[in-house]
């Protein structure tokens, strides 16, 4: 939530008026609609995609011991989950996204380990959040 905006309606409220919502997107870069929520709920508007959890978390278990197995890579890890899975599961971007977002210990970690058929080690998970 952007704190300019929030500050500004602040403002608004405080004398009395009722602000133009579509010029302060203007000025701000974002939706009028949003800026009217924001109005509305003041500084408890949430931003609810932030709480959703991701569509591997309930597979992390296999996730983890998938990527212990010798030559195991992030894509037969992803191709493993999806012949299980099917047509449920995101696309290899999600997964790519994931696996390099995780910042607590899981999958990525796990797979950061983890070495190709090849014998070359995947990229550890510090050369990773720089891509």
């Amino acid at each position: 939530m952007e704190r300019n905006v929030m500050g500004e309606l602040n403002v608004y409220r405080g004398s009395g008026a009722k602000p133009n919502f579509s010029e302060i997107a203007r000025r701000h870069g974002m939706d009028r609609h949003t800026v009217a929520k924001y109005w509305r709920e003041g500084e408890a508007a949430a931003d609810g995609r932030s709480a959703r959890g991701s569509a591997f978390d309930p597979l992390e278990e296999v996730i983890r011991a998938k990527a212990q197995l010798p030559g195991m890579t992030k894509m037969a890890v992803y191709a493993f989950l999806r012949e299980g899975r099917g047509e449920g599961l995101p696309g290899y971007g999600a997964w790519q996204r994931e696996t390099r977002s995780r910042s607590r210990a899981s999958c990525a970690t796990a797979l950061g380990s983890a070495t190709v058929s090849a014998g070359a080690s995947l990229r550890s998970s510090s050369m990773r959040s720089s891509l």
